[in-house]
């Protein structure tokens, strides 16, 4: 009695892919029972119910396994759609600030339709903007050239950009490095 009680403290700890084949090994038990094929019926009833009952805490544990790691799916999609309301709530703000550089950079980017741009990755201008979220880096290799892209909100706001400045006939990033 003393090792069925450990085997299932064992069990019990188990994760979901070890206990998931003796809730299904139960359930196939219970029904070829039910269907009383004679070897099954036969067999010891002590040794079909430890079958049965390890199957329903593998399926409990199945249970928990799968609502633990839907929760935590669910956690990671809320922080990351957190992640971007701040991102475009403090895009928008940052463009109500209407910086001369930034309103410019923007405007060029927009009248030429270029809505993701290759650049220096230490330029000035594109770091200020992508600090201010004005501006993603749109890859992860910071030297030499990297991509930039402007955020949907960001991009679909640049009209309301009202300037009195004339639209730059060059990208004004190339002249501050």
């Amino acid at each position: 009695m003393d090792s069925l009680f450990s085997f299932l403290a064992k069990f019990i700890g188990a994760p979901a892919r070890v206990s998931a084949p003796f809730a299904l090994a139960a359930l196939v038990i219970y029904a070829l029972r039910r269907a009383c094929i004679e070897l099954f019926v036969a067999s010891d009833v002590l040794a079909y119910q430890i079958l049965i009952s390890a199957g329903v805490i593998g399926f409990c544990v199945c249970v928990v396994e799968g609502v633990r790691w839907g929760w935590a799916k669910l956690q990671r999609r809320c922080e990351a759609r957190a992640v971007r309301k701040f991102h475009k709530r403090e895009a928008m703000k940052n463009l109500e600030v209407r910086q001369p550089e930034f309103s410019a950079a923007l405007r060029f980017l927009k009248a030429n339709n270029m809505k993701r741009f290759s650049a220096r990755a230490n330029n000035e201008l594109l770091c200020e903007m992508s600090k201010s979220f004005l501006l993603e880096i749109d890859d992860s290799l910071y030297s030499g050239n990297t991509y930039y892209e402007v955020p949907d909100c960001v991009w679909e706001a640049i009209d309301r950009i009202d300037s009195n400045l004339p639209l730059p006939k060059s990208p004004p990033w190339v002249d501050r490095v």
